[in-house]
């Protein structure tokens, strides 16, 4: 089972070709003929054969992040033991700490300093534990400070994913998953890198959440996607507001037939205005049908010929 790829931004040419794919159960893998041929990376070299997460650095491709352990609950669970790092394209690795986390969910890096880096933390599966929520470290991994900590009656509460926005890295969203009652499941926003974050909740369903998947449109990057795990259907398709929207068409197919709820953020008036408040632009009901029309019904043969 695949958990998550990543591809560096560089050299030129040779980018195009390489990947990086996280599993459940494998390891991590590495092409660097477009998929033709592959290579575990892992094997001997970490204590966990369950990859969730995985990061290269824009500013040096050698240099790569993974987090361990399974975040995409089932019945049978694989814990993990923290993050390790590569600074030779994933040939070795080293242990950089937050063993205590188990299931580490997402990664990002500081595009322009490799030493830079935020790891959503979803925690231990079956108790409570301190260390979840989002993760900084600003020297490789040597340290790490808990830059976002969510609780929700006494109960701390994990990150599920964050996104960094492409023009300027300070700023990162993140999601919080409470699994224990859905109540401290939501979505906050970090304009200095994590020092402070800020709950948006304006368009956002009330009631208890579950997980929530995050993207940002990079074509606009106003635009912040959300993906609702198991939102109940509602009795429309869509908010007529977005109908209009020139990414309309996209954003219905940003999502599978059958998958949960989409909610699509439009932070009008720049940055400032995102701080303040996020404006719901759309809603889909379980994708059943959104975006996904019949085939058109093949027509008659044609007679044959006199």
């Amino acid at each position: 089972m695949l958990f998550r790829s990543a591809v560096p931004e560089s050299p030129l040419h040779e980018h195009l070709y390489t990947m990086y794919v996280a599993t459940r159960s494998g390891g991590l893998w590495k092409t660097t003929d477009g998929g033709s041929n592959w290579t575990v990376m892992t094997d001997g070299e970490i204590t966990s054969s369950s990859v969730g997460a995985v990061a290269v650095c824009e500013a040096d491709p050698d240099v790569v992040y993974i987090g361990t352990g399974e975040t995409q609950i089932r019945g049978n669970i694989m814990q993990g033991d923290g993050a390790y790092k590569s600074t030779d394209g994933g040939s070795a690795w080293q242990h950089i700490g937050l063993r205590e986390t188990q299931n580490i969910a997402r990664i990002r890096i500081h595009p322009e300093n490799c030493d830079v880096a935020w790891v959503a933390a979803f925690g231990v599966h079956s108790a409570d534990n301190p260390e979840r929520g989002v993760f900084k470290t600003v020297d490789g991994g040597a340290t790490w400070t808990k830059s976002l900590a969510v609780t929700h009656d006494g109960y701390h509460v994990g990150a599920a994913d964050i996104v960094m926005d492409p023009r300027d890295p300070e700023g990162l969203y993140a999601s919080s998953w409470d699994r224990n009652s859905g109540a401290g499941s939501s979505i906050y926003k970090t304009t200095d890198g994590g020092a402070s974050w800020s709950q948006l909740a304006g368009g956002l369903p009330t009631g208890n959440l579950d997980r929530i998947g995050l993207d940002i449109y990079h074509r606009d990057a106003d635009t912040i996607v959300a993906y609702l795990d198991g939102h109940a259907a509602v009795d429309w398709v869509s908010h007529p507001k977005l109908e209009n929207h020139p990414d309309h068409e996209l954003a219905k197919k940003l999502l599978p037939k059958g998958c949960g709820a989409i909610f699509s953020f439009g932070l009008k008036g720049g940055r400032e205005a995102g701080r303040k408040v996020i404006q719901a632009l759309a809603l889909f009901s379980p994708l059943a049908n959104v975006g996904h029309p019949p085939p058109p019904a093949h027509p008659p043969p044609a007679p044959p010929p006199p």
